[in-house]
């Protein structure tokens, strides 16, 4: 799931340790921009010893709907590569959790599609003399560990997994991208490419 989720402990001297044991944790609240993928995993509540809330937030860099302080542990997996403000999604996240508390965070990259990204930004220079973003942007680890210091996180760890998954050619990739949901969402994108372009791409991804 993408969503976010926070949790939070039944007293204010909970510790994030203890938060995964049926006394220790009072609510889990799931934060997501779409009521629908909010939604879609109820049928699980019940194997939740805690209550479970559902919150649909306007950005996960707007959770003004949350008190300062308020949980003792945030968890987001696969969501804040898709934040357009990270700074401020940093900082929310620091003001609702409380003193000591946690954040586990898995994002996309910088260097994520970066041979498909590149034999488009090749093909887009050689056949129509310019270049337009094809691939959405992807913080590099270095910036997350920089915008984790401006937002007052202390003891902050920042992990890379190098995972490899090789494809014969790159219109599979791009299946498999878009299946996901995590095809190109820049504003600024061409509503329309060649498909000379494309066969000029593939064909460079194939040479890389």
């Amino acid at each position: 799931a993408e969503y976010m989720g926070l949790l939070r402990g039944a007293a204010s001297s909970e510790s994030p340790s203890g938060l995964g044991s049926r006394a220790g944790t009072s609510a889990v609240v799931l934060c997501d921009t779409s009521r629908v993928l909010l939604e879609r995993d109820t049928a699980l509540d019940s194997s939740v010893p805690s209550r479970v809330d559902r919150v649909v937030v306007p950005s996960l860099s707007e959770l003004g709907v949350f008190a300062d302080n308020s949980f003792d542990l945030v968890v987001s997996n696969l969501a804040l590569h898709w934040v357009n403000d990270l700074p401020k999604a940093f900082t929310e996240i620091h003001r609702v959790l409380k003193p000591d508390g946690l954040v586990v965070g898995t994002l996309f990259g910088g260097e994520t599609l970066s041979e498909l990204r590149v034999s488009l930004q090749l093909a887009d220079t050689e056949r129509d003399g310019g270049l337009s973003p094809h691939v959405s942007p992807f913080a590099d680890f270095r910036d997350i560990g920089n915008l984790l210091a401006r937002a007052n996180f202390s003891l902050t760890t920042v992990d890379v997994d190098h995972i490899v998954v090789w494809y014969p050619d790159m219109f599979r990739l791009m299946s498999d991208v878009q299946g996901m949901g995590e095809g190109n969402a820049v504003a600024e994108r061409r509503a329309h490419v060649p498909r000379s372009t494309f066969l000029a791409a593939a064909a460079i991804y194939k040479a890389l």
